[in-house]
């Protein structure tokens, strides 16, 4: 059972199936600002689960990483609450080893950070950041942000085969991984609620902010994707399990193959009362590029780009190469393709099918539909 343990003292236990916390007030006895000190206070914690409350306005600084991971905190084995006062756990700018910040791993780990920055680390396998492993539990709420982490794999800020919640006001800004999932790289459960993932890269393959694996569930809920970027494919989210998105904004990303903001490969995207727009790529599907089942509903899918003058250069909005995209009560305008290429609203593969419902394509550059008469309602 989960009690609060004394390592770092002074404030009454959240309670039982929070997912926000409040923001928290200093405590009396919080865990000195000393590595030591909180790897002392977590391997304690781990006995029967707690919340630590670390030193406001410490940088916890790790030049030397744990034996296992290696990770610069021990791996977090039970149901444990860090909460922040402004602090920052780092790895150091001196270290020497690489090394990631966090593991949520053994039978029963979760960890839940409050008002924390997990900074600069830097692992030879998945996870920049912060490593969840399958069936294991992160969160973070308001105020806590991932940033400048890197991995040599995926997942530069973090890695997950578990289950992932970003609460209000928490971020994953500026990671980056050397092939998917700058950002987050996800293989479990994900849910994102008024939180921001923004300036990450993939500098090999895919998915800039997120990469959504197979049979992997990716919610996203009034949450902003942004200024991130890819080698290869999707710039913002990369898709091959399931997408829901109800409120959102894809923005600003970018991707040197196909789909600038999204790219839907092989699972089903669907995206409710949001917008798509400012993407850009350099060939296929400027804001989306789909091969599988995307529904855009009361969406907006404006000003994105297909920036490279080629025949091959299709889809400034909508690049459909395979599958189903149905658009309803949504608006696609202000869309560009480099002539000679087309397409600069929808471009429909021969084979795939575009279906718009209630829904208006204009305004586009150089054309709204391509080819000719092959999008049903839309024309020029």
């Amino acid at each position: 059972m989960r009690s609060r343990t004394t390592v770092g003292g002074g404030l009454a236990a959240l309670a039982l199936g929070l997912s926000l916390a409040a923001v928290p007030t200093p405590a009396q006895a919080a865990i000195a600002c000393d590595v030591g000190a909180l790897q002392t206070a977590i391997t304690a914690a781990n006995v029967n689960g707690g919340t630590i409350d670390l030193a406001p306005n410490c940088t916890y600084s790790v030049t030397d990483p744990q034996a296992i991971g290696p990770n610069a905190m021990p791996v977090i084995t039970n149901d444990i609450t860090l909460n922040g006062f402004n602090s920052i756990i780092e790895r150091s700018g001196t270290a020497v080893t690489l090394f990631r910040i966090f593991e949520v791993g053994g039978t029963s780990g979760k960890l839940t950070l409050n008002r924390v920055t997990v900074r600069g680390g830097h692992s030879a396998s998945n996870g920049g950041g912060i490593l969840v492993n399958s069936g294991r539990t992160l969160t973070l709420n308001a105020a806590t942000v991932v940033k400048e982490n890197e991995s040599d794999q995926n997942g530069g800020g973090v890695f997950s085969a578990g289950h992932v919640f970003l609460n209000p006001g928490s971020r994953v800004d500026d990671n980056r991984a050397a092939i998917s999932g700058g950002g987050i790289h996800s293989l479990g459960d994900a849910t994102a609620q008024s939180a921001n993932v923004s300036a990450n890269r993939a500098l090999t393959l895919d998915g800039g902010g997120v990469f959504n694996g197979t049979g992997a569930t990716l919610d996203l809920r009034t949450t902003t994707i942004s200024g991130n970027h890819a080698f290869d494919d999707a710039g913002g989210v990369f898709n091959d399990g399931t997408v829901t998105a109800y409120g959102s904004v894809i923005a600003g990303n970018t991707s040197l193959d196909q789909g600038g903001g999204v790219d839907n490969n092989s699972g089903t995207f669907t995206f409710t009362s949001g917008r798509i727009s400012d993407n850009s790529t350099n060939f296929r599907g400027g804001g989306v590029h789909n091969s599988a089942t995307l529904n855009l509903i009361t969406t907006v899918l404006r000003a994105n780009h297909v920036t490279v003058p080629a025949l091959t250069s299709h889809g400034g909005g909508l690049y459909n190469a395979a599958g189903t995209a149905t658009l309803t009560s949504s608006n696609v305008y202000s869309n560009t393709v480099a002539p000679p290429g087309n397409g600069g609203g929808i471009f429909e593969q021969p084979g795939s099918t575009v279906n718009l419902v209630t829904s208006t394509v204009f305004s586009n550059s150089p054309d709204n539909c391509q080819p000719p008469g092959q999008v049903p309602g839309c024309s020029g």
